[in-house]
């Protein structure tokens, strides 16, 4: 059995297994989690806690790159693997509130879940993020933006990203950020090579305009 496909550890478990500091940003906000929890969700941590990273040293692992927003969301979501489901749900988890904010936090949560190698989480983002797109709605141009410059080039998000993109403009819908046009000269250019030879391949044969999920592959757990 997998790692991520066995049951969580019992808080009285991992209580007795200890914590571990994880200082982030470059404020260095301090976490003090339990180090089964992380192991247990996070092949990064599961490497970390065995003593093979330097990341370790003096127990404390460093993220200074990581947004401790983004890290919070984490550190909330090992204890309960649960994502909010409505943007509202996500806006409430920024310190702004809005809306808007959450649906970026929701991209660079994903970001996360894939340097962090946490695939429960990045699995259940994509599948949502599927379901919006899937109702026509586009997606953001700064998750994007962000998503071009965070992402392997394989990763089935970016492939969704443009697939998206094609299908909301063949239907007219741009109802998530209606400030595309202001944003297109910071576009990543691999972004928009892709969109143009999608919107080809679309003109070229009869297309149902709906996206389909047996197109995207990503791990589940």
């Amino acid at each position: 059995m997998a790692k991520n496909e066995a049951k969580p550890p019992r808080l009285s478990s991992a209580a007795s297994q200890g914590t571990i500091i994880i200082r982030v940003g470059l404020q260095e906000q301090d976490y003090v989690l339990h180090k089964a929890f992380l192991s247990h969700y996070s092949g990064y941590f599961q490497g970390a806690l065995s003593g093979r990273f330097s990341e370790t040293l003096d127990g404390v692992v460093v993220l200074k790159e990581i947004n401790p927003e983004v890290f919070s969301f984490f550190a909330d979501w090992i204890y309960t693997p649960q994502i909010p489901d409505t943007p509202a749900g996500w806006g409430s988890m920024t310190r702004s509130g809005t809306e808007h904010d959450g649906k970026i936090l929701r991209y660079r949560a994903y970001f996360l879940a894939d340097r962090l190698i946490v695939p429960k989480l990045k699995s259940a983002i994509f599948n949502q993020l599927y379901d919006r797109f899937a109702d026509q709605s586009s997606p953001l141009a700064l998750g994007v933006i962000e998503a071009f410059e965070s992402l392997p080039e394989q990763d089935p998000l970016l492939k969704l990203l443009v697939d998206a993109l094609c299908w909301s403009n063949a239907n007219n819908e741009r109802g998530d950020d209606p400030v595309w046009y202001d944003k297109l000269k910071q576009l990543p250019p691999q972004f928009l090579a892709k969109v143009t030879i999608k919107l080809f391949r679309l003109w070229d044969v009869e297309s149902t305009g709906r996206l389909k999920r047996s197109d995207y592959e990503i791990e589940e757990s």
